[in-house]
């Protein structure tokens, strides 16, 4: 499964409300943190995800439903 693909399933079995850490998304991507920054780097480029300061650390939404969240 790829990085986008597993952002999505996560915020969509949260009913949108929550966003994916990054540790969530090095184990179930099984990527070392420089592959994933690279990564998520180039998605936000793109504008497909959003990066948030949550409670516990950054997470990682979905642009489109994370709007309401500012």
């Amino acid at each position: 499964m790829n990085l986008l693909e597993v952002i999505t399933q996560r915020q969509n079995s949260s009913n949108n409300l929550s966003g994916t850490s990054l540790p969530s998304l090095m184990m179930e991507t099984d990527m070392n943190s420089k592959s994933l920054n690279i990564e998520l780097n180039l998605l936000k480029k793109q504008g497909l995800i959003v990066a948030r300061n949550g409670i516990h650390g950054r997470l990682v939404f979905l642009p489109n439903q994370s709007k309401n969240l500012t």
